[in-house]
């Protein structure tokens, strides 16, 4: 990136960025003006410029803040037509550049990362930019380059395999009523007409190719950390469920096993929540439903590994809120229920599934449910909330000077939960634990140095209740701390330990009682 020519001045662009809005239209108004520009060395390489740093600058923009500012946005739905064509440039030197070496490699991967950078930009707009995705046939650039680079670095293919997902995510057609709506269904349909008429692909191949990509993923070396490579791992099984699941030629690698020998192996394999919630996204309750009641017509490893699913990975993972979430598709029909839970060979994983699925809806919906409109302190003397109207260093402001809200975990090194995700798993732990450390509490004239274990391990084992946790309090009696014991919230450590994959982990956090 050195040698990039620009003509973005180093401390023009530092003093746009104390202003938002006016650096984004800076940066809409170089790919306006340079986007239809092209240059190559004299190798024959493409010449990276200043609307390849917009781009990299622009991509990971939210939707919310061009809502938020109508004047922006009008700018860069100006600067798409220049956009596309940057990204057609792109486009056909990656397809006929025949250059090798690492420098060439260095430069295309970066190309190939701007095709994913350019759709999202497109896509962060609103409608009018989906629209645009659409009507130029955007999606292609990502779809050519996915079957184009099999076999290539997998870092590569991470990069297109988010191009594709993107594009499937903000893919619209236009309903009777004018109105236009996601179509992840019809994306497919091109997906797959695009490989057969431009690459004489059958859907078996295709099927094959995307196994491939997800099998070279799984055995990379590239050095990262485990939640990026997680993540890349979710794009690739996204596009294999998404060719499975929606593509009526290629259903029949579900029946045989194939399909849920990966999904099942992808998610012992990793140890974030990535790869289960990417499958849960793309409907993998509803899959094996399917499996489930045709479970004659599996082959053995297709059998074992639906009994892996719904015996173990996803009753384990129902602990964590955002996988119960996207778990919607339990709440099926009485007489498939019923059917279900009668079966056979699968009935008592059934029935063990759903009541751990009914336990997880009282306590999260009922008792613990989530509010969208505002975000509240976790001290309960405290009564500060964050409104989408207030103002965002207001709330940091607080939470510096709250010590309830410095609630930064200090958990194991092989936790790999998100913030997020250990926010829901505390509060759920201190909502079934509380009773007990009350009720301790008031025992005793003074407690410091409060630790509540929550055990979780045989919690979700079949016989057992989801609800059911073995809670431990220890603490040391203080005199001089008598009047903590009068309030009704006490700082103290909690510990979580729960299964993943079948191994222990466990969670410290300070909190509030």
């Amino acid at each position: 990136m050195s040698e990039v020519s620009t003509s973005v001045d180093i401390a023009q662009v530092d003093h746009f960025k104390k202003d938002m809005p006016a650096f984004v239209e800076m940066l809409a108004d170089i790919i306006r003006n340079q986007g239809a520009d092209v240059e190559h060395d004299a190798r024959g390489c493409l010449v990276m410029n200043s609307v390849d740093v917009a781009i990299f600058s622009l991509w990971d923009i939210k939707p919310s803040f061009y809502a938020s500012h109508p004047r922006t946005r009008m700018r860069m739905l100006q600067a798409l037509p220049a956009l596309h064509a940057r990204v057609e440039s792109a486009m056909r030197w990656l397809e006929n550049c025949c250059i090798t070496g690492d420098e060439i490699s260095d430069v295309r991967e970066h190309f190939v990362k701007n095709i994913g950078r350019a759709i999202a930009i497109m896509a962060s707009i609103g409608e009018e930019g989906m629209i645009f995705i659409k009507e130029k046939n955007v999606q292609n650039f990502a779809i050519d380059l996915w079957v184009l680079f099999r076999g290539a670095s997998v870092i590569d293919e991470e990069s297109l395999a988010y191009a594709v997902i993107k594009s499937r995510d903000v893919f619209l057609v236009k309903k009777i009523d004018g109105t236009f709506e996601n179509a992840p269904l019809e994306f497919t349909k091109i997906f797959m007409g695009r490989c057969k008429d431009r690459f004489n692909f059958s859907a078996s191949e295709v099927m094959k190719m995307s196994r491939d990509k997800l099998d070279r993923a799984l055995r990379s070396d590239v050095s990262r950390d485990r939640e990026d490579r997680d993540f890349h791992l979710s794009l690739q099984l996204s596009i294999l469920y998404m060719l499975v699941v929606h593509s009526a030629s290629t259903f029949h690698e579900f029946i045989n096993g194939d399909c849920l020998f990966i999904v099942a192996h992808l998610c012992l394999r990793t140890q974030t929540t990535t790869s289960i919630t990417s499958a849960l996204e793309n409907r993998l309750l509803q899959n094996l439903i399917y499996a489930s009641l045709h479970y004659g017509r599996l082959e053995d490893r297709g059998r074992k590994e639906l009994v892996a699913l719904i015996g173990l990975i996803i009753p384990e993972a129902l602990i964590i809120r955002d996988i119960f979430r996207r778990c919607g598709d339990m709440e099926m029909d009485i007489n498939c229920r019923k059917r279900l839970r009668s079966d056979v060979v699968l009935g008592r994983q059934w029935e063990h599934l759903l009541q751990l699925y009914k336990e997880r809806d009282e306590l999260f919906n009922t008792h613990l449910p989530t509010r969208h409109d505002t975000r509240k302190c976790f001290n309960v003397e405290c009564n500060a909330q964050e409104h989408r109207t207030r103002q965002f260093e207001d709330w940091k402001r607080h939470k510096d000077d709250c010590m309830n809200m410095r609630n930064g975990s200090t958990s194991t090194a092989d936790n790999d939960l998100n913030a997020r995700e250990i926010k829901g798993l505390v509060q759920l732990a201190m909502h079934q634990a509380r009773p007990l450390v009350n009720q301790i509490l008031d025992q005793r004239d003074a407690y410091t140095d409060v630790v509540v274990h929550v055990r979780y391990q045989d919690s979700f084992a079949p016989g057992k209740k989801g609800s059911n946790a073995k809670i431990e309090v220890t603490g040391n009696n203080d005199l001089e701390a008598r009047a903590i014991s009068n309030l009704k919230s006490m700082p103290c450590i909690v510990k979580i330990t729960y299964l993943w994959n079948s191994n222990e982990r466990t969670v410290h956090c300070k909190t509030f009682i």
